[in-house]
């Protein structure tokens, strides 16, 4: 089961109300260099509740990626310096997807299996 950062101890049926009251999903990018090898990572998702920001969540994976996402030429500067603008700007808002997933599903019944939001947080 995937964790959402923010979100620990809420319900399914919680969440979808956080959600539909105007809540987000948020992933960062976070950069790692060495030498020649870059690697780029999306972060955990993040609940941003309604009237929120990101600022002060998005600075771990922001601050990571300035202290280590420069030491590869030519990548490292290029992807460090998207990932800091993207975290900076928001991140990567993935509500929509998840609405789509549940959207798209079958009414939910007993035997019909886990919901839309916890398959989505099973595949993360």
């Amino acid at each position: 089961m995937a964790k959402v950062v923010g979100g620990e101890g809420l319900s399914d049926e919680e969440l979808e109300a956080e959600l539909r009251a105007g809540a987000r999903l948020v992933r960062f990018d976070w950069v790692v260099s060495l030498c020649v090898l870059t690697w780029s990572q999306p972060s955990a998702v993040h609940l941003v509740r309604a009237g929120r920001g990101t600022f002060w969540r998005s600075l771990p994976c922001t601050l990571c990626s300035l202290a280590l996402g420069w030491w590869a030429i030519p990548f490292g500067p290029i992807f460090t310096l998207a990932a800091v603008f993207l975290n900076l700007k928001g991140g990567h808002d993935v509500t929509d997807e998840v609405l789509r997933r549940g959207s798209t599903a079958p009414p939910r019944t007993e035997a019909s299996g886990p919901s839309p939001w916890q398959r989505f947080k099973d595949a993360t």
